[in-house]
C-alpha cells in the first residue's frame, strides 16, 4: 500500500469510530427518554389505580355506615340542614 492510502485507512477507521460512538450515544439518549415517558406513564397508572381503590373503599365504607345506621357526625349536620329547608 502507498503512505496515501495508508492514511486515508487510517482517516477513515477513526472517522468511523466517532461517527460510531456518536450513533451509540444517540441511541442511548432516544432509550433513556423512551424509559422515562414509560416510567412517568406507570406513575400516573399506578397513582390512577390507588386513588380508585381509596375511593371504592371509601364509598363502600359510607354505603356501610348507612345501611347499618351508624352515619359518621358530619353527614348528619347536612342530613339535618336539608331536612329543614324542605
Amino acid at each position: 500500500m502507498t503512505p496515501n492510502e495508508i492514511q486515508m485507512l487510517c482517516v477513515g477507521v477513526s472517522l468511523g469510530a466517532q461517527l460510531m460512538a456518536g450513533l451509540h450515544a444517540f441511541w442511548n439518549w432516544r432509550d433513556a427518554r423512551r424509559d422515562t415517558a414509560k416510567a412517568r406513564s406507570q406513575w400516573r397508572i399506578t397513582n390512577a389505580d390507588r386513588f380508585h381503590n381509596s375511593l371504592r373503599t371509601y364509598q363502600a365504607q359510607q354505603l356501610t355506615a348507612i345501611d347499618s345506621g351508624t352515619r359518621p357526625p358530619w353527614t348528619l349536620k347536612n342530613d339535618a340542614a336539608s331536612s329543614a329547608t324542605t
